[in-house]
């Protein structure tokens, strides 16, 4: 995955790359669109990210020049000024091809959300696993996707194990729960997506096709339950299995949830080994 940050505020550009590149990332940036197409037209990114307010060369021109010369490129607008045109820039830079949009200042961490739902799931590399307190750590090799076959490797005790990744869709409003999570079941070998809310979560789903769903319940505008029953009505979807990761404990949520298709309930915090048991 590679993503362009195009901005003119240097401070602003530094930080974008920097969190891009802790996230595993790679990233460039441009202070200003011209900048911005030309190394588009060198180095190709999958995902755009763009000033509206810029000098030289305005975010909006820069939108539509990357759609007429990039289309499949995906492109996220962001501006921190209050306009004093009379029309929405937000609504603008949409309507010409930017499909998501944010007002500075937002956390980095829905902009990395974002980012890595509109390029889909980060899969593993081939890799050999390594027992360190307990916990798999898997060290990655060639830097070639892995494929979705059980791939047999090596642990440092001698003892041979056979990872079987699933694919696993995690819905969290949380970002730094989700992040986490994500992390730690990439970490175990499995091929992960994830989504920050109810709607986003069954647009996921339909896409990515997970054999698990590891849904919090709490999720503001379209709660936890609801996705399930959506989840549960569609027959492309009906197969996944859905696992309740809830800080609600009481009996009334788990009846709530077991009339709604969720198989598994489990409470916060959940241990490590739980999951890899549960997920396989």
């Amino acid at each position: 995955m590679r993503v362009l940050v195009i901005d003119d505020d240097a401070d602003f550009r530094t930080l974008a790359l920097r969190w891009f590149r802790s996230y595993g990332i790679e990233a460039e940036g441009a202070g200003n669109g011209a900048d911005g197409l030309a190394l588009q037209r060198a180095r190709p990114a999958d995902v755009v990210v763009t000033d509206i307010f810029m000098p030289e060369m305005e975010g909006i021109e820069t939108i539509r020049d990357l759609g007429r010369e990039f289309p499949e490129v995906k492109v996220i607008a962001m501006s921190g000024r209050d306009s004093r045109m009379k029309f929405d820039v937000f609504e603008v830079a949409r309507q010409i091809g930017a499909v998501r949009t944010f007002k500075k200042p937002f956390k980095f961490e829905e902009l990395i959300a974002a980012v890595r739902e509109l390029t889909g799931p980060m899969r593993m590399h081939p890799a050999q696993a390594m027992v360190v307190n307990g916990r798999f750590h898997l060290s990655h090799q060639d830097g070639k996707p892995a494929g979705d076959e059980p791939e047999p490797v090596t642990t440092t005790s001698g003892t041979t194990w056979t990872r079987q990744p699933k694919r696993v869709l995690v819905v969290e409003d949380n970002l730094d729960s989700m992040h986490a999570l994500a992390l730690l079941l990439r970490d175990i070998g499995h091929i992960v997506d994830y989504a920050i809310n109810g709607y986003a979560a069954l647009d996921a789903a339909r896409r990515f096709k997970p054999r698990f769903m590891l849904l919090d319940l709490g999720l503001p505008g379209l709660d936890g339950f609801e996705v399930a029953r959506q989840m549960k009505r569609d027959p492309e979807l009906q197969a996944t299995r859905i696992v309740a990761l809830t800080a609600f404990g009481q009996e009334s949520h788990r009846k709530r949830a077991a009339e709604a298709g969720i198989e598994v309930y489990l409470v916060k915090p959940v241990a490590t080994q739980t999951l890899q048991d549960l997920l396989g």
